[in-house]
């Protein structure tokens, strides 16, 4: 189910239920003394309301736990010969480094590169995904041998999650690759980590997306490890940009 549902019944007037995206099974209206009920799947949902469906007003916000489950709102406005109504999928968490990363932090275990938020300047690393500013392996100058550097995310709300997604840039010519995990919400307990480390040369930037991993958690971290090997060449490194949860 998906698209433009059509309500009637004991409502004065049809009533329309227009969902983004596309797909999303239609939600609970109760308008006066009609109600409808549907499910949808887990996700945060932003309602808004229009009567000419020129003008969409966001009243109200809702968050779906588990697996799915019944998205209720009550529409107080004055009664109207129409309206309609859509919900909006929200995301559930999004960084585009731009103004500042004050919540997200850098540990340099090994080694003297280290990750820094800012513009980057390196030969192969000088633009960002959107904006001017990441999260880079360095700034401005190529890696360092033996480096185990970490970025780990600020606390992240998991509930509705199905995806994480980022945009990067790599330049690893030689013994050097970054992990991609998720923590629990002390950043200490590794909950998950992704198959397959960033190595090799990226050839521009790319944007990366997986699954939500199964982990029975409601909050976490993300964290992105950098690890180089004792002899060169180790390249501009690995540059982080636009990260998401859906």
């Amino acid at each position: 189910m998906g698209g433009d549902f059509l309500f009637t019944g004991d409502r004065p007037s049809p009533y329309l239920a227009r969902l983004i995206p596309d797909g999303v099974p239609p939600f609970t209206v109760t308008h006066g003394r009609a109600t409808s009920s549907f499910r949808v799947p887990s996700g945060l949902y932003q309602i808004e309301r229009s009567t000419e469906l020129s003008v969409w007003t966001p009243f109200v916000t809702r968050r779906i736990h588990g697996e799915s489950g019944v998205l209720f709102f009550t529409d107080n406005n004055a009664p109207t010969p129409q309206a309609f109504y859509r919900a909006v999928w929200q995301t559930l968490f999004s960084e585009d480094f731009e103004e500042g990363a004050p919540d997200w932090t850098t540990t340099s275990v090994t080694g003297t590169s280290k990750w820094e938020w800012g513009i980057p300047e390196t030969r192969n690393l000088n633009t960002a995904h959107s904006g001017e500013r990441v999260f880079a392996t360095d700034l401005d100058a190529p890696l360092a041998h033996s480096v185990n550097a970490l970025l780990t995310s600020p606390v992240i709300d998991l509930t509705g999650a199905r995806r994480v997604s980022f945009w990067y840039d790599m330049d690893f010519p030689g013994q050097q690759e970054v992990q991609v995990s998720m923590l629990d919400d002390t950043g200490k307990k590794v909950l998950y980590v992704w198959e397959g480390a960033f190595a090799g040369q990226s050839n521009g930037r790319t944007k990366w997306s997986e699954p939500t991993p199964p982990v029975v958690v409601s909050k976490a971290r993300l964290k992105w490890q950098l690890l180089t090997g004792d002899e060169g060449p180790h390249g501009d490194g690995f540059l982080l940009d636009d990260v998401a949860i859906d």
